[in-house]
């Protein structure tokens, strides 16, 4: 994958925590452009179709289910409620959702998702879509999130909105 918006930064690694970055970091405005079309450029869509070509289809569905089978055991074993309030943020299509609704189709849906194109999938699936995170103060059971910070320009404030959605227990 390569994009416009990464043409004049290097790519450095933390030699810590061995984390990939840009240098320099992009701006606001350039990572919400990049996200906006990040998931069909990225992972496999063909030309201008919206539609992911066979691999990528079978990848991140087997992702999905290799994903929920590590965290339904938490789930099972910290779940004294019937129904959760359940945030994916990133979720792109909804392959993970779709696999948590299967299984859990009494827990209510929401995802952040700033791919627009996305946003058909994840409203057939019954997903309720939020822009801002920070008018969900105390509003969710579990926030799942995978390869999510990587599009983020401050992950540590970012981080804190979505402690702040966590309910309180």
């Amino acid at each position: 994958n390569y994009s416009e918006t990464f043409k004049n930064m290097r790519l450095n690694k933390c030699s810590e925590c061995f984390l990939h970055f840009s240098h320099p970091m992009p701006n606001e405005e350039m990572l919400k452009k990049y996200n906006e079309n990040y998931h069909m450029t990225a992972h496999g869509s063909q030309g201008e179709s919206t539609k992911l070509d066979k691999v990528s289809y079978a990848f991140f569905k087997g992702i999905a289910k290799i994903r929920y089978n590590y965290l339904k055991r938490f789930i099972n074993i910290n779940t004294k409620r019937k129904k959760l309030n359940v945030l994916e943020i990133g979720p792109g299509p909804g392959f993970f959702l779709k696999e948590m609704i299967d299984n859990h189709p009494d827990f209510k849906y929401f995802a952040v998702e700033t791919d627009l194109s996305c946003h058909e999938n994840l409203n057939i699936l019954g997903v309720n879509l939020i822009s801002q995170i920070d008018k969900f103060e105390n509003s969710f059971d579990l926030v799942i999130m995978s390869h999510v910070l990587e599009h983020v320009s401050n992950p540590n404030k970012f981080i804190g909105l979505l402690r702040k959605s966590l309910i309180k227990s």
